[in-house]
């Protein structure tokens, strides 16, 4: 039996010898397929061959790959992956270009590494930040002992009594109106009063008699009180004190005054306070001298009410 390639050496060795018949077909205008009958030991076998129609001098030529190279620009799309050839003409500025004929287009590839470069390094440094702490706090867990298990739970129970004591003293500040420190308060704005220093001799020494008392909120109308007010029901609404100055001939002056805490985490810590009155009543005067408020906010109404020995 013949193998293949023995078949085909021997169909072509006796192509001219025992052909038959001979049959072409046009199968376009510038190529034709030729069939033939080959006779072989009794054996009929069918030939078909293409040809063409033109001459060599009016084949197409194929562009070679340094023409391709230099006329055209192929890339790749990412929706399809198909290949496709763009010709140079779309490129009408040489700038747009990173490799261009003379060399490397220097401006349009420092703006490529300003546009990705610095992202992708930004993200990257990110990253290796993250798995770096991830790395130390993981390394310093495995490593804790009982000694520092002792250690850390020391220091975090004196830090947790410091913010409790602090959380306190604020609490305690916040709640309550101290008449000492409304006393000092008081004490600076009627001195710088230049009305008072006019009417009495300095130097000017507090007398023996202070009293203040607290007014809260009316819970028996709880209605009108805010509900964080009620909240609040230790906290006193307001202060009003009273207390005496007396100059170097002894003259007494009584100095009153209603005060409430102002609002605010820096109010709190300077003792701030607001002065809805501040009257003082200066012997051999008639008129009160009103440094805050009215005759309305007063705390008594004339001083005649306050008479001390």
């Amino acid at each position: 039996m013949l193998s293949k390639r023995s078949m085909v050496n021997l169909i072509r060795s006796s192509f001219e010898k025992f052909s038959t018949n001979k049959l072409v077909l046009p199968l376009s205008k510038t190529s034709v397929v030729s069939n033939s009958l080959i006779k072989v030991d009794k054996r009929v076998f069918m030939v078909s061959a293409f040809h063409t129609n033109l001459k060599p001098s009016e084949q197409q030529k194929q562009p070679s790959s340094a023409d391709k190279n230099k006329n055209l620009f192929i890339y790749e799309e990412e929706k399809d992956l198909e290949k496709e050839v763009v010709p140079t003409e779309v490129f009408k500025d040489e700038k747009e270009r990173i490799m261009d004929e003379e060399g490397v287009n220097i401006p349009l590839l420092v703006k490529f590494w300003k546009m990705y470069f610095v992202r992708y390094a930004v993200i990257s440094t990110l990253i290796f930040g993250v798995i770096y702490i991830v790395w130390e706090v993981t390394s310093w867990l495995s490593s804790i002992t009982f000694k520092n298990v002792a250690t850390v739970s020391f220091y975090f129970g004196f830090l947790s009594a410091l913010m409790c004591c602090g959380v306190t003293w604020l609490a305690v500040l916040a709640f309550s109106i101290h008449p000492s420190t409304v006393y000092r308060a008081a004490i600076k704005k009627v001195l710088a009063n230049k009305t008072l220093r006019d009417n009495m001799v300095t130097p000017l020494t507090p007398g023996k008699f202070r009293a203040y008392s607290y007014t809260y909120p009316d819970f028996n109308n709880a209605h009108e009180v805010p509900l964080v007010r009620r909240i609040q029901f230790w906290k006193p609404k307001r202060m009003q004190l009273c207390f005496q100055l007396v100059d170097a001939n002894k003259k007494t002056a009584m100095i009153s005054c209603d005060v409430s805490r102002k609002d605010g985490i820096i109010n709190l810590l300077r003792n701030r306070f607001t002065f809805h009155s501040l009257i003082v009543d200066i012997p051999d005067r008639e008129d009160r001298l009103f440094l805050r408020g009215t005759d309305q906010d007063a705390v008594y109404e004339n001083a005649s009410d306050m008479k001390l020995n």
